[in-house]
């Protein structure tokens, strides 16, 4: 017998194959791409973080008030100061949501209980 072509049953598993290699590729770029954002969002914290500490070095009186209570007082410096100042870019988005992080987001400080600095916000 001249046989040409595919029978259904080779068709399908070729489909099934596809289908399988497709799919593990997509979970594997979307994890990818997860981890990425979430690299993105430590960086974007980080600077965050920097900003505010080189602002309270630049601003002493800050660094003073903060060191003149008690563990547990926080001071509260809103991104639009750091930006104003240059410290920080002014159009800051968030990797994961992609919105634009608002100027008025309150950073957070205070003194843990080894007099060290914390600073504490949410994106």
């Amino acid at each position: 017998m001249n046989k040409k072509g595919f029978t259904l049953i080779e068709i399908i598993v070729i489909i099934a194959v596809i289908a399988a290699v497709s799919t593990s590729g997509t979970i594997m770029f979307t994890k990818t791409v997860q981890s990425f954002n979430q690299a993105k969002l430590n960086e974007l914290t980080e600077q965050i973080e920097y900003a505010t500490d080189v602002y309270f070095n630049k601003y002493p009186h800050i660094m003073e008030e903060l060191y003149k209570g008690y563990t547990g007082d926080t001071i509260c410096t809103k991104l639009y100061m750091l930006q104003n100042d240059g410290l920080l870019n002014k159009n800051l988005i968030n990797p994961i949501t992609h919105e634009i992080i608002s100027g008025t987001l309150c950073v957070y400080s205070t003194l843990d209980e080894n007099g060290n600095i914390v600073h504490e916000f949410t994106l």
